[in-house]
This record gives C-alpha cells, sequence and structure tokens, in this order.
C-alpha cells in the first residue's frame, strides 16, 4: 500500500464538518445544493484558491465575484497546495457528495510544474449525482485512486491524494462540476448564475498574504520555486550566492514588492524594488546576492519583505566567517531579481 494512504485513511474519518468558509447558505434550488468541502485543513494556511470559474468570453476574464482570480476560459474551481512537500505528506481528496464514480483514471507523473506538453485532468475521477450532476476531481498523485467506476460512494468519502498530474503546474485539486453537460459554477456572486452549491460557501477574499519563503543556494527559475529545494539558513565565504524567495498570494497591479537587507549591527545593506504590473492569484518573487563584498558581517542578517510600503515578513539567516579586504559599505557584485504568477 502506497504510504501516504495510512494518512489518507486517517483524514477521511475528519470530513464531517470540512467546509471552512462563512459564507450564507443557499436556498435549495441549485442541482448539488449542500456539497461539502473536498480537502482537509484550513484555507489560507494548507491551502488557497488560486483559479475560480471563468464567466466572460474569450480573451477576458471574470469570476464570480466580477473578479480577475481566474484564467481565460477556466471551466473549473483549482485549490492550491501550499508545496510540493504538503503534496508529498498526502492530502486527502474527499467526494462532495453522494454519486456514482462515472470515469476514472491513473497512472500519470504527478510532479507536472508547467503546462507545456501537458493535457487534462491526469489522474482523475469522476462522479455522477442524482439531478445530472458530474463532479470532477483532477490532477490526482500517481497511484492514488481509490474507487473504480461503478462504486457508489458518500459525500466525504476519500477519492484520491492532491498531485500535479495532468495540466498542472502546482500540486492543486481541479474541482469542476457539470450539469448535463455544461459547466456551472459552485459559487454564488453577482457574476456567477443561479445558488451556491456549497453548504457553506467560503467568503470572497482578495486580501494580500505571504503564503511561504526561504533561502536557497540554487539558481531559482520559476519550476525550481514551485518545489523548492531544501532550506539554507546559513552562509559563509565558501557560498557564491544567497537566494531568497517569496509565495504571495493577491498582488495587485501597480502594487511593489520590496526586498530590503540589514546586517547584524542593523545598518541598511540595500533594498531592491519589484513593481507588479498585472494581479497575481498566486506568485512566487525572488532576489540573488552575490556573497563575497555584500555580506560582509557574520552574526544574524534580517530580510525585511514588504508589500505596499508595509513590512509583511521579517526572515533571519546567519553568516559565519568574515570576508577580509572588504569594506562593510561597499557592495561587492549586484544583486538580481525574479518572477512569475498565475
Amino acid at each position: 500500500m502506497n504510504p501516504r494512504w495510512t494518512r489518507l485513511l486517517a483524514l477521511a474519518m475528519l470530513v464531517a464538518g470540512c467546509g471552512t468558509g462563512s459564507g450564507d447558505d443557499d436556498d435549495g434550488s441549485t442541482p448539488g445544493d449542500g456539497l461539502v468541502f473536498p480537502l482537509p485543513g484550513t484555507l489560507d494556511q494548507d491551502f488557497f484558491y488560486v483559479g475560480h470559474v471563468d464567466h466572460s468570453g474569450a480573451g477576458a476574464i471574470e469570476d464570480y465575484a466580477c473578479g480577475e482570480k481566474t484564467y481565460d476560459g477556466h471551466s473549473g474551481t483549482d485549490i492550491a497546495l501550499s508545496s510540493f512537500d504538503a503534496m508529498e505528506a498526502g492530502v486527502a481528496i474527499y467526494a462532495t457528495g453522494d454519486g456514482t464514480v462515472l470515469e476514472t483514471h491513473d497512472g500519470e507523473s504527478d510532479h507536472n510544474t508547467s503546462w507545456v506538453g501537458q493535457s487534462g485532468f491526469g489522474n482523475y475521477v469522476a462522479l455522477s449525482h442524482e439531478g445530472g450532476l458530474v463532479t470532477y476531481y483532477g490532477h490526482m498523485t500517481n497511484g492514488s485512486v481509490a474507487v473504480s467506476p461503478g462504486d457508489l460512494v458518500s459525500a466525504g468519502d476519500a477519492l484520491g491524494l492532491v498531485g500535479s498530474s495532468g495540466r498542472s503546474d502546482l500540486p492543486h485539486l481541479h474541482l469542476e462540476l457539470q450539469l448535463n453537460g455544461s459547466v456551472i459554477d459552485p459559487f454564488a456572486g453577482p457574476c456567477s448564475t443561479g445558488d451556491s452549491a456549497w453548504a457553506d460557501q467560503d467568503d470572497y477574499d482578495l486580501s494580500f498574504s505571504v503564503f511561504a519563503s526561504g533561502f536557497s543556494d540554487q539558481t531559482l527559475t520559476l519550476d525550481l520555486v514551485k518545489e523548492p529545494p531544501p532550506q539554507k539558513t546559513t552562509w559563509s565565504s565558501a557560498d557564491a550566492t544567497l537566494w531568497f524567495w517569496v509565495l504571495v498570494l493577491n498582488a495587485d497591479a501597480g502594487e511593489t514588492s520590496e526586498f530590503a537587507f540589514y546586517r547584524p549591527d542593523g545598518s541598511h545593506m540595500d533594498t531592491v524594488v519589484v513593481a507588479h504590473d498585472t494581479y497575481y492569484s498566486a506568485s512566487w518573487w525572488w532576489i540573488y546576492y552575490p556573497i563575497a563584498g555584500n555580506f560582509t558581517q557574520t552574526g544574524t542578517w534580517t530580510v525585511d519583505y514588504r508589500y505596499d510600503g508595509a513590512v509583511r515578513s521579517t526572515t533571519e539567516f546567519e553568516v559565519v566567517s568574515a570576508f577580509a579586504g572588504t569594506d562593510d559599505d561597499e557592495l561587492g557584485g549586484l544583486p538580481g531579481v525574479g518572477g512569475a504568477g498565475l
């Protein structure tokens, strides 16, 4: 048995009350009304919404609340995990309602970090419910599909584990609802139609937050920072370059991210500013510095990450050997930045 199933089977016992929102219940007129939430945990701690159903025409985007938290033509709700480490620990996917297993697929690679060359739901389960409703649970981990066509399932039964298979670029669940073959949005809002299909709909939230951060001595790319290398917090003159990254939610167009470095004596070394040219539901940003000539004091350094001028996180790292022949105020090699988002 896959060792991650030990966690999945335990989590399946906790599904009662696993809805996470504080929105109002609907009036019961939508097929699938009363759906339970498909993942365990707490919103914006263990997982986050990265994209809702797109309600606009081609070439534009509009989610159920008339906002931008979607992709052009997106037909489901994407709920992402914090990292591939969280995925490897095993995060169960639950049936949102009673039904019959209609289709399953398994056997696809589950560590995709790019859409390029990928298609479809990857490893997935489809359930048929009363009233012509079908729910799809896409991008599961390889080997985790726990049901077979024809099986009867109840709301809260474990179907598989969250992964990144198929057309996926980070560990997430794509939950799609189709009514008689047409996509419907489980969320109620001014740009959606019908009532909420959830037993408890989460509030629509576009507040900015820092979801994760870390240091690395490896050259970061978007693919790598989605599955970041082991955290490094101690540096010496033998190291070539320091990299620091953040994963943030809901970065708005026109705002800025700033990385401010402070020496062990409290003096300011440098601040690098990144301007955001568009809204990002989730985005990764990083900065790198050559070690020699920049980190010239031993002790505990800090990085303040600021968004829109306010400090959002303060992170420490250690420098354990001195750098001879360089004045503390003299910068060495120049820093660089990178980033992208969804």
